[in-house]
């Protein structure tokens, strides 16, 4: 199962962070996995990482989970652990991956998170795309977007590899001066190209 990603990602990423860290390849980091207590339902990550906007039904609250990150969570773990605050990683797959890319247009001009890894994302949600009308707007409000961010998805996962590479290629075409960005496809399906994603795309934001 992978309908929440710190249950499904977290000691992948664990690991990998570990065997990229002892070989030197990125700084030794504190991995922060966010995951749901079992319960009958719906799982709430169907509310807390979707934006509200057109064509979104049901209950939308990424905006109010983002200010749960920035206001509570990152706080918290800051007076409990020596962080380089400057080196904070936004990573999410699916659901979380629109949430990561999403946010990070929303919050544009203060930023909480200035790496940002995007795998295999919801990139279609919501009537024409909520995620491409974002980037649009955002462009004519904002001269610059200093994020190393890179994106990955499975090839054999439909129209999601090609939605990826335009939503790259449109972000990119705008030239901000200090963003760098990278783009990779994996033959994988939706449930295993999180890995090749992360680990590719840890390596980047920490050395771009």
């Amino acid at each position: 199962s992978h309908d929440k990603d710190g249950g499904s990602w977290g000691n992948m990423a664990a690991e990998a962070l570990n065997d990229l860290s002892v070989n030197n390849e990125i700084p030794k980091c504190l991995l922060i996995s966010l995951d749901y207590k079992k319960a009958s339902g719906g799982s709430p990550r169907f509310t807390e990482l979707v934006y509200p906007g057109e064509g979104i039904e049901g209950e939308a609250e990424g905006d109010k989970f983002y200010l749960f990150l920035r206001d509570e969570l990152i706080p918290e773990v800051e007076r409990n652990y020596a962080c380089d605050t400057s080196e904070r990683v936004l990573f999410g797959h699916s659901l979380a991956g629109f949430f990561t890319l999403y946010s990070l247009l929303d919050n544009a001009s203060n930023l909480t998170f200035k790496k940002c890894i995007a795998a295999s994302c919801s990139i279609g949600l919501g009537s024409d795309n909520l995620v491409f009308q974002k980037e649009r707007e955002v462009s004519s409000l904002i001269s610059n977007l200093p994020v190393s961010l890179f994106i990955g998805s499975g090839t054999y996962v439909e129209s999601s590899p090609a939605m990826h590479e335009e939503f790259y290629r449109r972000l990119k075409s705008r030239n901000y001066p200090n963003l760098k960005i990278g783009f990779n496809t994996y033959p994988e399906s939706h449930g295993t190209d999180a890995y090749p994603c992360f680990v590719e795309g840890i390596q980047f934001v920490f050395n771009h």
